[in-house]
């Protein structure tokens, strides 16, 4: 009788990695999310833009669990788990342990973050979307975990990454070549249809084509948005920044660099494999070029240095050559980049500025980490929270630093500011755990034939549909960038099937993890998602299976360890879709509404639109600033100059709605700077319309507030100044322009040419320092 049991319970523990319905539905459903989450800007996570692939981790994961569950039911299974403590402590020492433990770690840094954000009423709709997200991510790494812990599944989901770095190099050609020059012909069309004025009914049509876009008809930010169209030609893909793309493809690289090495140096090598494999590489390599990001350049380069050094100590120890590993490594990968680099110079894609700005573009990385510092600083325990870095870096940017940018490019000291002080405890884990991956004897024990292959096909196709369902319930139009979405993971499903070909690298996947990390050292961002989804499933994939076929985390827990799993992840989905998606999604639709409104001149129509909009999401501060300036739109509107005496006064009741509108968006976020820079502009065009002073007055007590928290941006001293001079502070005056105008002269010295102030503002600004040391 326990003969028979024994048997039982040894064929429900091997069940669940061997049987065709589970693993196989389990891979299908992580490949078809995976992939998704590269055909979209991640950087919109902090909008809620991903939420809907958030519940469908969560979900997924949840549905996992109870998959295990329903396995170990079928016998009666108290615990597979050693209880003692020199068991546990061997099994969080390993590479699976330590990212596992380190994940957890950062999750509970984040929710307590989180939890922080709104303790201190910062921007919690944002906070809140990332906590999500991340959650997500976690759920990603569980179900990854799961699906690996069959050799060949790992091995597919490799191969599955190498392709899809494929397609999107496919992607950033297209956008390269006919993407730019046709977007910026049809825009130069448009803007001389606007400025020639004699079609008025054409006109329209684009300026609200244009409103929709979010394109703006004049003032600085166009001629920002100009220079972007037309002088940019790094491609981004589906993404919202080249470094994002870069850092795929450099992985990507790493991944194929890998297999074709594996396959040169076996005995029984066959040139035909190596055509298509060097072929796809090259693709991946020339985009990588095109992106002109060095930091992804240098990830490479560190990246097959892991790979290369590891393989050349081996034959060291075989041949005993003269010429350490060292050398031939620093050889090899000094001639490929003076290779790469040469190419690029003669098609003309790297320039001079590419390399002589490499210098500059480091130092203003040492800028950005030193504001950094001074966020952490001023939040050591919890951090700035998720999406709530800017507002408290304003404070801290370098005065010889023009960006104001939304994470600290670097991962390290963005988990610190992201999760605070315990999740940067928890990625120091997880990169500990990377880095004890990166053993050549660690895979000695996996089969190094040519594996069996799990074809993504369901997977894939799960991902067009998922993708262009998901664009059709939302409402959007589709253009020629999805037909290119739908290339790109045509264009994978293919690249897995000729990578599928090649012999496996066991060390490829651990040299692609420290490709990404020494990325991110650089261009690292914890609010774009798609890069460290990628990371975990690289992790997963580098951390060698256990001698007997399975891995760490799939050790089957007791029945109550996948119960209550199960019921934390459906809770977790189920709150995602509560508090994060719901809320999102009915905004958005109250908010274009609105805008449809405000396009027509209703403004009490759009009004009524935004509060139900903020109604909807009341921890969104987007909503109360379109409730702001959809309220005050009449009031900023009139020119005292143009109103008789008699016809400036205006109702006390407007008067309150516009003050309880602005509180309440201030509220929303007490930590940025838009609400008290807006409600200050209010107060000083009701000083204008009234002539009372107490209106300059509380127009100055805003407007220090927002200099205190943004002191180093010349055009808020400069007005800061008017304002003061306008309430008679002239002293204070005198030194607000005195400092705006010491902003104006570093502003030149370092060519932030989108700072400077311009010819008006600067004689304005002679006025004040010269009136006032009259």
């Amino acid at each position: 009788m326990n003969r028979a049991r024994a048997k039982k319970i040894k064929a429900v523990q091997l069940a669940p990695d061997s049987a065709a319905t589970g693993p196989t539905g389990h891979f299908t459903v992580f490949v078809a999310l995976f992939s998704c989450a590269f055909l979209w800007p991640s950087l919109g996570a902090v909008n809620g833009d991903g939420l809907h692939l958030a519940f469908l981790w969560l979900a997924a994961m949840s549905g996992a669990f109870l998959w295990r569950l329903w396995q170990t039911s079928r016998v009666d299974v108290e615990s597979s788990v050693s209880g003692s403590a020199t068991g546990l402590l061997k099994v969080c020492s390993s590479p699976d342990g330590l990212v596992t433990v380190g994940l957890t770690i950062f999750l509970f840094g984040v929710w307590l973050s989180t939890w922080n954000v709104f303790r201190v009423s910062g921007d919690r709709r944002a906070a809140l979307n990332l906590a999500f997200e991340w959650t997500a991510i976690s759920a990603c790494a569980c179900l990854c975990r799961i699906v690996a812990a069959r050799l060949a599944c790992r091995r597919s989901i490799v191969n599955l990454i190498a392709g899809v770095s494929v397609g999107l190099a496919v992607y950033g050609i297209w956008q390269k070549h006919h993407y730019y020059p046709t977007t910026a012909k049809a825009y130069l069309e448009q803007r001389q249809i606007l400025e020639a004025g004699t079609n008025p009914s054409e006109a329209a049509k684009i300026q609200q084509e244009f409103l929709s876009k979010g394109i703006l008809l004049d003032g600085p930010a166009r001629e920002l948005f100009e220079k972007r169209l037309l002088h940019s030609t790094e491609p981004f893909g589906p993404f919202a920044l080249a470094n994002t793309l870069a850092g795929i493809l450099a992985v990507g690289f790493v991944l194929l660099s890998g297999r074709l090495v594996s396959e040169w140096r076996s005995r029984e090598v066959h040139w035909k494999n190596l055509v298509v494999p060097l072929i796809v590489g090259g693709i991946v390599a020339w985009c990588l070029i095109l992106t002109k990001s060095r930091t992804a350049w240098v990830g490479t380069g560190v990246g097959m240095s892991v790979l290369l050094m590891a393989r050349h100590t081996r034959s060291q120890r075989e041949t005993r050559s003269i010429l350490g590993p060292g050398a031939h490594v620093i050889l090899i990968i000094g001639v490929s980049m003076a290779l790469l680099l040469t190419i690029g110079f003669l098609t003309g894609v790297i320039d001079r500025e590419v390399v002589l700005e490499s210098p500059r573009s480091l130092q203003f990385r040492t800028f950005y980490w030193t504001g950094a510092a001074g966020v952490v600083g001023d939040e050591p325990l919890f951090g700035a929270g998720p999406g709530n870095f800017r507002q408290l870096y304003l404070a801290h940017k370098p005065l010889e630093s023009s960006e104001s940018i939304q994470d600290p490019h670097n991962f390290l000291l963005d988990a610190w500011c992201f999760a605070g002080v315990i999740g940067f405890s928890g990625m120091l884990l997880i990169v500990a755990g990377v880095m004890r991956a990166i053993r050549p004897d660690a895979h000695a024990h996996e089969v190094t034939a040519r594996p069996e292959s799990v074809l993504p096909v369901a997977g894939l196709f799960g991902c067009l549909v998922l993708h262009f369902g998901w664009r059709w319930l939302s409402g959007a139009t589709l253009e020629s960038q999805d037909t290119v979405a739908a290339a790109t993971i045509v264009v994978a499903g293919i690249g897995f099937i000729a990578l599928s070909k090649l012999r496996w690298n066991r060390l490829a996947p651990s040299a692609a993890c420290v490709t990404l990390l020494v990325h991110m050292l650089g261009a690292g961002g914890l609010q774009i998602t798609t890069l460290w989804i990628l990371l975990f499933a690289l992790v997963t994939t580098a951390v060698p299976l256990s001698p007997d076929g399975r891995s760490y985390a799939s050790v089957i827990p007791a029945r109550i360890g996948w119960m209550l799993g199960a019921v934390i992840w459906a809770a977790a989905a189920a709150a995602t879709v509560y508090w994060g998606l719901t809320p999102v999604l009915e905004s958005r639709l109250h908010h274009s509404v609105g805008q449809q409104r405000l396009r027509v001149g209703d403004k009490w129509g759009a009004l009524h639109a935004f509060e139900l909009a903020a109604v909807a999401d009341p921890l969104s501060p987007t909503m109360r600033q379109h409730i702001v300036k959809a309220s005050a739109y009449s009031l900023m509107q009139r020119d005292p100059r143009k109103i008789p005496a008699e016809g400036k006064g205006l109702a006390d009741d407007d008067i309150k709605a516009i003050e309880s509108a602005c509180a309440s968006y201030i509220q929303s976020d007490t930590r940025a700077i838009d609400g008290r820079l807006t409600r200050a502009r209010i107060y000083h065009q009701l000083y204008r319309l009234t002539d009372q002073s107490g209106y300059i007055e509380s127009c100055v007590d805003d407007f220090r507030q927002v200099v205190a928290r943004h002191p180093t941006n010349a055009l808020l001293q400069l007005e800061l100044a008017l304002y003061e001079e306008a309430a008679g502070y002239i002293p204070a005056a005198l030194e607000t322009a005195q400092k705006a105008k010491n902003i104006e002269t570093v502003n030149h010295v370092w060519g932030h040419s989108d700072q400077y102030l311009s010819e008006d503002q600067r004689k304005t600004l002679d006025r004040i320092i010269n009136g006032g040391r009259q």
